[in-house]
């Protein structure tokens, strides 16, 4: 359930800010694939990695957890 939730979440915000998988991977420091699979979703970002995205994008982590409202 949260990973399905994430997921959206994830994809929205990114779309959001019109920012393409490789950019934010690039300023996450990652692989591009792991975004694509955090967004089909096939695996999920570690605790520090949610944390990283959750200030990236101003959102709380459980916002993007989708367990509390903006």
């Amino acid at each position: 359930m949260f990973l399905e939730t994430f997921a959206k979440e994830l994809k929205a915000l990114r779309l959001e800010k019109n920012l393409t998988q490789k950019e934010l991977a690039s300023f996450l420091g990652i692989n591009h694939t792991s975004i694509s699979d955090w967004e089909k979703p096939r695996s999920e970002p570690s605790l520090q990695m949610l944390v990283k995205l959750a200030r990236f994008f101003k959102v709380t982590v459980g916002q993007l957890l989708g367990v509390e409202e903006d």
